[in-house]
Parts: C-alpha cells; structure tokens; sequence
C-alpha cells in the first residue's frame, strides 16, 4: 500500500515505485508533498505539490490496478481535513474525467 507522499519526502520519485511494485499494489495513499528531500515537511493538497498524478493514475491504469485508494492527509487543519479531502476528490474526477 504505497504512500505516495513519503517517496519524496526520501528522494524517491513516486512513478517510479509504482512501477516498480507493478502487481504487488493493493491499495494506494494519495497524498502529496510540496518538496523532495525533506523529511520534516508537511504534506499539501493533492494536485498542489511535486507529485504527478496524472502520469501516477496512468500508470495504474496500465496496471489495471483494481485497490483501494485512501485520500490521507498529516496535516491537522483547523476545524477538520474535509476541506481539503474534498478537494481532492474533485481534482481526482477533474484529472480522470470522472
């Protein structure tokens, strides 16, 4: 179950792990991160930070990925999250036309 947002967070690029765990993924962690190689850094609304997603839903795509995905954010935002898990799920059915 990738976390998206960590990978960069170590330096690694996202697509490339998905791809490399191809037929192993049962679920993913959408979450993005605003910068690579920093550990301290907090994450940011998906579709706003470094990672690619359409090139990562491409790939699942070519994956015929069938798991779950979990919208998570590690930022604590006041009063809840559920401003920014919406938006995420509106710019994930903008990004795959949904």
């Amino acid at each position: 179950c990738p976390d998206l947002g960590h990978y960069p967070k170590s330096g690694l690029n996202p697509l490339d792990a998905i791809k490399k765990l191809e037929g192993k993924i049962i679920g993913i962690h959408l979450k993005d991160i605003a910068e690579y190689n920093n550990t301290k850094i907090q994450d940011v609304p998906v579709g706003t930070g470094v990672i690619d997603f359409p090139a990562i839903f491409d790939e699942l795509k070519r994956q015929d990925f069938r798991g779950n995905i979990n919208i998570e954010r590690d930022t604590k935002e006041k009063p809840n999250n559920l401003s920014s898990v919406k938006q995420t799920v509106n710019y994930y059915r903008e990004i795959l036309k949904l």
